[in-house]
């Protein structure tokens, strides 16, 4: 498989890399000027023999100079900037205790911040950005600060949006996890740098949506906290409520991708998701053990669980011999093999929440033979090529250093992925036969 080169797809309009070029300049001399005579450290960087390579002091990567009062490259220059004029709040999920450095800076964005500050950035030393008429933009200040970042502004027309100046094509995305805190003196709307980055966006809208459609009471609406806190193995029931959930989640994603948009067959985007569900269904329970740091069971969106020591799902004391042992072959023995095929995997590539999103995609677009017309096969193959080509700039722009590596590893999930979804397939249908847990028309269709 050929990847095509990120700068095929990633294009900067000349003005604004003479802008970029042009404020680098200006920085530089500005700098000279302030320089003490007696600062022979910070003027050797304008002397120093061009085969010296300085290193940036947060992640190890090669420098381009002093930003905000230290040594650093322009990946990590671009993440703090953007993280103190946004005002962004970060959530370590490993106890502040990352490893920062230009493989995996992109990892953790809390302790990636937290790096910067605690080496000298000054956050005070960070301006807002300016228009092309060199002024503040004042229109900022009117901007509302909770304004989501998968607002209409975000066309399907246009899945890639033009960066706002002063952006470098190095900046890493950095969507936070937690709500948008309040406004700093100006307050920038989040512009979506790609269509990774507006997927990243709506999946964490699509989190909040969906965490507010498992609470059970207003108090538990109401809470802010993050922390997943294990509740019980799970239950059918709890099967039941689930995929209720995940369908309506499933559908308000699917259909805001533009390709599917351009299916003028109904049947197709019918079969296309008939064909997504279980698929869905998998991967969101999959993401989110993942996310909250699990390894050692699979961790469902309403924080129920199975794990090797329950085996399955709590038994009813009603059930016979032969109904225990279909639940612990659908619940459990299946969930537990999602450990190994999907969990394991992802959590020893450190997946992010982009590559997380862009195989998401990717599963749906793969589908196989399931019918599909023949603009509907064709729309199908161009998407699934346009979201890889959208991955490896992703990668590109945020600096990972081994793409085709972890590109890789990401599409060897797709076997493990397809053939577990088969088996539970065959598996749900078994229950209706033995009536195992309560059944919506829906669910027919799914199968």
């Amino acid at each position: 498989m050929t990847f095509a080169r990120a700068d095929q797809y990633v294009q900067v309009h000349p003005t604004a890399l003479d802008r970029e070029q042009s404020a680098r300049v200006l920085s530089s001399y500005h700098n000279s000027l302030l320089a003490a005579p007696d600062n022979r450290s910070l003027m050797s960087v304008t002397t120093q023999s061009e085969n010296e390579v300085e290193l940036c002091v947060v992640c190890g990567d090669v420098a381009d100079g002093y930003h905000y009062s230290v040594l650093s490259c322009r990946g990590c220059n671009s993440f703090f900037r953007r993280a103190t004029t946004m005002s962004r709040k970060f959530v370590c999920r490993r106890d502040g205790n990352c490893i920062i450095d230009k493989n995996v800076r992109c990892a953790c964005r809390s302790c990636r911040l937290a790096k910067c500050v605690r080496l000298g950035m000054d956050p005070r030393a960070v301006q807002p950005k300016r228009d092309t008429n060199g002024h503040y933009n004042r229109k900022a200040k009117r901007t509302p600060a909770s304004r989501s970042p998968t607002s209409p502004h975000l066309s399907e027309s246009t899945p890639t949006p033009t960066p706002a100046p002063f952006t470098p094509p190095s900046a890493p995305a950095s969507i936070p996890l937690t709500a948008m805190p309040k406004s700093p003196a100006f307050v920038f709307p989040a512009v979506a740098e790609s269509r990774i980055d507006e997927l990243i966006a709506r999946y964490h809208e699509q989190c909040r949506r969906r965490r507010t459609m498992l609470c059970s009471s207003l108090e538990e609406i109401l809470s802010n906290s993050n922390t997943v806190v294990l509740r019980r193995p799970v239950d059918a029931d709890d099967f039941h409520e689930m995929s209720k959930i995940q369908m309506v989640l499933m559908y308000e994603w699917t259909e805001k991708l533009s390709e599917f948009g351009m299916l003028t067959d109904i049947h197709d985007k019918a079969k296309l998701l008939k064909s997504f569900a279980f698929k869905w269904v998998l991967l969101d329970n999959t993401f989110y053990t993942v996310e909250s740091g699990f390894t050692d069971c699979l961790v469902m969106i309403n924080n129920t669980y199975v794990s090797r020591d329950t085996g399955s799902i709590v038994d009813s004391v009603k059930d016979n011999a032969d109904i225990k042992e279909l639940k612990a072959r659908l619940f459990g023995e299946r969930a537990l093999r999602g450990l190994d095929e999907l969990v394991r995997p992802m959590a020893a590539l450190g997946i992010t929440t982009g590559e997380m999103m862009a195989f998401r995609v990717i599963v749906l677009w793969n589908t196989g033979d399931i019918g599909l017309s023949d603009a509907g096969c064709a729309i199908a193959r161009k998407a699934s090529d346009a979201i890889i080509n959208d991955l490896c700039s992703w990668y590109e722009r945020n600096n990972f250093s081994n793409i085709p590596e972890r590109l890789g590893n990401l599409l060897l999930l797709l076997p493990g992925l397809l053939s577990l979804c088969m088996m539970i397939k065959e598996d749900v249908r078994i229950v209706k036969t033995f009536n195992l847990m309560e059944w919506d028309s829906f669910m027919d269709y799914m199968l």
